[in-house]
């Protein structure tokens, strides 16, 4: 039997201090990924980075498509990180992520915000960005002359696509990398 004056879905924070300044970090995190993603969108250099490992025997090659509709074949299965549906996605968990975050305010403002939400909100959240964080870095096996467990760019170094102007990009999907693993 509960305890008089007991109540487990409308529990108040016992600090809301913390809350304040966990909001501050997440705020930098989000628009870390919102700026980052949104370079991204539509197709900045998915696709480069795609034709890169190709070249360079990491992954398969972006040119499967164009194959299999010359050849009068069914479209080959894209690998999830180099599918605009993974860039959309990101960009949309992004938008998303900033919208939780005023909501979440308004209702910590508000002594609305109760740890059985938060929980609920922060699980939701975490599932989000974990499957970013598997596409960003997921695994390309369309081609089995050229399996690929991770994605080039996150792990080898940068420099590898200096010869093709893209190490600037590179390094900006790297850190799109990291600030999507700092919000999860």
């Amino acid at each position: 039997m509960a305890a008089k004056g007991y109540r487990l879905l409308r529990r108040p924070w016992r600090v809301r201090r913390p809350l304040y300044y966990g909001m501050v970090f997440e705020l930098l995190g989000i628009v870390a990924v919102l700026v980052l993603f949104g370079v991204q969108q539509p197709d900045a250099f998915r696709t480069q980075f795609w034709e890169i490992g190709h070249l360079m025997g990491w992954n398969s090659s972006p040119n499967m498509i164009l194959y299999a509709y010359a050849n009068h074949q069914p479209l080959p299965n894209v690998p999830f990180v180099w599918s605009q549906l993974l860039t959309n996605f990101n960009v949309a968990i992004s938008v998303v992520s900033l919208f939780i975050l005023l909501v979440k305010m308004i209702m910590i403002i508000m002594k609305f915000y109760y740890p059985v939400l938060g929980l609920i909100v922060s699980l939701g959240l975490t599932v989000l960005y974990t499957v970013s964080v598997y596409g960003q870095a997921g695994p390309d096996y369309a081609d089995p002359e050229h399996p690929s467990p991770v994605a080039w760019y996150i792990a080898k170094s940068c420099s590898v696509a200096r010869p093709f102007n893209a190490e600037g990009n590179c390094q900006i999907a790297k850190g799109a990398f990291g600030a999507t693993i700092y919000l999860l």
